[in-house]
């Protein structure tokens, strides 16, 4: 008589190790699928970062100012990963003056756009929203994405300091150091400069009595709203901005501001730059 084999033990082991693999590969794909989730919605944050960055560079170099709603102080959670030069307040950003901005996140805005004034208003119950430094103008998304437990609340830490490319004129010494600056050869290409306020030159209230070099001499404001041998001595009076060799290449913005009273070698003048093509707008001359 033939002899059968019993193998069913051999079977069970086989079968219990082909269980392991199989709860082994299963385990593993879904952790990858997890993980490639987590993936892209980091970067799907990196992208709304990237969008808002440029759009904010422009709108400022433009204004002069962050495109902002409100203040937002709850940043607990990206304290330890905030940027080391960040100082001053955190703002939200205002993506009603950012146009054609398509973001992944950033729902809570239009929460906080309507509600932030009311008196029940509780900024700690918006995460879903990007705000900003003012400083470092960093972007941080205050809900963050979590990738392998760690979470993630912007881009980039390195200081991009844009307010470097702004000067702001407020005043007559203001002006006077800018002409200079223009003069001596800073072109201020791709740069903004705009105005505060409106300047007159036979104004005290146009002048900040701050020191201004000429040539070699530290000149201040001495009364009698002008500054001392400068504006009213000989028939000097004010430089205009941009040479032939040194142009102004930048954008200037009067912001609907008048200038008033400008003499260039004692005869009233009724523009402040050579260069009667150079970037300029909303200025009034007086």
């Amino acid at each position: 008589m033939k002899k059968f084999e019993k193998n069913s033990g051999i079977t069970m082991i086989a079968l219990t190790v082909a269980v392991i693999i199989l709860i082994i590969i299963t385990s593993m794909l879904v952790y990858y699928s997890t993980d490639a989730m987590d993936t892209k919605k980091l970067s799907n944050m990196y992208n709304d970062i990237e969008q808002l960055n440029d759009k904010i560079q422009i709108y400022y170099l433009q204004n002069g100012e962050l495109p902002v709603l409100n203040e937002f102080s709850s940043i607990e959670a990206i304290e330890p990963n905030k940027n080391v030069n960040d100082s001053g307040k955190y703002y939200v950003i205002n993506l009603s003056q950012l146009p054609n901005v398509l973001l992944n996140y950033g729902r809570d805005f239009e929460e906080i756009k309507s509600n932030w004034q009311n008196e029940n208003y509780d900024e700690t119950l918006y995460k879903d929203v990007y705000i900003i430094n003012e400083q470092t103008m960093q972007v941080y998304y205050v809900q963050g994405v979590k990738v392998d437990r760690e979470t993630y609340y912007t881009k980039n830490l390195e200081y991009n300091n844009i307010s470097s490319k702004v000067t702001k004129i407020s005043s007559i010494e203001d002006l006077v150091r800018f002409s200079q600056s223009v003069n001596s050869g800073n072109t201020y290409e791709g740069q903004y400069v705009f105005l505060t306020r409106n300047l007159n030159f036979e104004s005290s209230i146009s002048y900040d009595g701050s020191e201004v070099t000429i040539g070699t001499k530290n000149y201040s404001y001495g009364g009698a709203n002008n500054l001392v041998a400068y504006l009213t001595t000989g028939t000097n009076g004010f430089t205009l901005i941009g040479t032939s060799t040194n142009p102004f290449l930048g954008t200037f913005d009067g912001k609907g501001c008048i200038i008033e009273n400008v003499y260039v070698n004692g005869t009233p003048n009724n523009n402040i730059f050579t260069d009667s093509n150079a970037n300029v707008k909303n200025l009034i001359i007086k």
